[in-house]
């Protein structure tokens, strides 16, 4: 019975990951009975183990992303960066970021100082990524800002680039499956510059990752009228919206790059950026998020959307009926894996196409 005690205690633990002392805790009830019972002959307590030990496991990696949290958000405010935020974790887009008071417009929301940024100077208005991929590699091999390198993201599957045969079968019938090989071919591109000017060891991994932060979290800043791309620590937090409610610029005034309110918003709302105008093809390709609502397709020159064009001629519209008809198909043989996450970005396409075939036949 000893299992089925430890299990109730600690399901009654309310972890937030934050203190070391409860993960302490939970090493000294349960990783050292482990120990103790792993090679026992009861198939009871092993059949109990196994449930605690994926507990405590997931646990364990909650507590790691906590700290790695909380060590960044040290680091951030003794350098001098300011916030007025939470951060909170999302479902949808990994993390976001909502009003800690009523916020009223104008009011300063991020400042990041300028040495806090890993800043590439772009003087003569080059290609930019190798060199901001070089300088952060480079950053996290020899410990430099580690405590936001280490809280940027390691996951970057969900990037269009990396996606494998599975999602890319479902668009491949779609407007946007181009664009995709285009984004992986970019990377390969940049991969192999990068092997002949700084690192020929350098693993798939190791660009990968910096590759992603790069291309999804930097910004373009102008600093007496020299041009800076930057990964700008907090600031990268931010979702984008083409409706944001808050915008960035750099403030030579203050060294720092800044987000202010463009209104009033109440406490507990979240706090968007914009990216600049993204439509579905731009959101996914450059994000990995699909914009289904801003989504158009073009066809002999016309621009379809939701709204019915009324200006499409019959061959037009023989070519539509034609493409929704294979796009139905491919959705048929795709719609089983609507319930698994990692289809959610691909069918999104596939089902906003169709509707807008529909509604312009």
């Amino acid at each position: 019975m000893i299992w089925s005690l430890d299990l109730e205690y600690f399901e009654s633990i309310n972890f937030n990951a934050g203190t070391e002392i409860l993960y302490d805790l939970l090493y000294k009830n349960f990783g050292k009975k482990y120990l103790i019972n792993k090679n026992s002959e009861s198939s009871y307590q092993d059949k109990n183990y196994d449930i605690f030990y994926k507990k405590y496991c997931k646990y364990k990696n909650k507590y790691i992303k906590q700290k790695s949290k909380n060590d960044f958000l040290d680091w951030f405010k003794t350098n001098k960066g300011f916030n007025n935020l939470i951060i909170k974790e999302s479902k949808e887009s990994g993390k976001k970021t909502i009003a800690k008071n009523d916020i009223k417009k104008d009011d300063i929301l991020v400042k990041v100082p300028f040495d806090l940024m890993i800043n590439y100077k772009n003087f003569v208005n080059e290609e930019f990524i190798v060199e901001l991929v070089n300088i952060l590699i480079n950053h996290k091999k020899n410990n430099i800002k580690t405590q936001y390198i280490n809280y940027l993201p390691n996951d970057y599957s969900f990037l269009v680039h990396n996606w494998k045969k599975d999602k890319l079968d479902i668009v491949k019938n779609t407007s946007i499956f181009n664009d995709i090989i285009k984004s992986k071919s970019n990377k390969q591109l940049r991969f192999e510059k990068y092997k002949k000017k700084y690192d020929k060891k350098v693993t798939d991994e190791e660009f990968d990752w910096a590759y992603s932060c790069v291309t999804t979290r930097n910004f373009s800043i102008y600093k007496y009228n020299k041009k800076y791309n930057s990964l700008v620590p907090y600031s990268d937090l931010l979702n984008h919206s083409n409706e944001n409610n808050s915008k960035w610029y750099f403030d030579e005034k203050n060294d720092s790059f800044m987000i202010k309110a463009l209104n009033d918003i109440p406490k507990g709302e979240e706090v968007f950026v914009s990216y600049g105008f993204l439509d579905g093809k731009k959101s996914l390709t450059w994000y990995g998020f699909f914009l289904e609502d801003y989504h158009n397709i073009i066809v002999d020159g016309f621009s379809l959307n939701y709204n019915m064009n009324k200006n499409l001629n019959d061959n037009i519209k023989l070519k539509l009926k034609n493409k929704l008809k294979i796009l139905e198909e491919d959705y048929q043989k795709y719609k089983s894996f609507e319930n698994n996450d990692d289809y959610i970005e691909p069918l999104k396409v596939l089902k906003a196409e169709i509707k807008i075939l529909k509604n312009n036949i």
